[in-house]
C-alpha cells in the first residue's frame, strides 16, 4: 500500500465537479451556526442533510459531459 496516493489525472479541474460542489454545499449546512439551526425543525434539518449527502454519492458517479470532452482532446 502507497502512502502517498496517485491523483486523478485532471486533480486540478476538481473544483468543476458536481459532488465537490455538494461536498461543499454540505459542508455549509452542516456548519451553520447554532443560532440560525434553532429557526430549523430538526426532522427538516437531518432530511436536508441526508438529502445532500446522497446527492453527492449520486453526483460522482454521474457523468459530467462538458468535463469530459474537455479530456477528450
Amino acid at each position: 500500500m502507497k502512502l502517498i496516493p496517485e491523483l486523478i489525472p485532471d486533480w486540478k479541474d476538481a473544483w468543476k465537479f458536481w459532488s465537490v460542489r455538494a461536498v461543499a454545499v454540505l459542508a455549509a449546512w452542516n456548519m451553520m451556526p447554532a443560532s440560525m439551526q434553532n429557526y430549523i425543525p430538526e426532522p427538516l434539518h437531518a432530511a436536508v442533510s441526508a438529502v445532500l449527502f446522497l446527492s453527492v454519492i449520486y453526483l460522482r458517479i454521474v457523468p459530467q459531459p462538458k468535463l469530459e470532452k474537455k479530456h477528450e482532446n
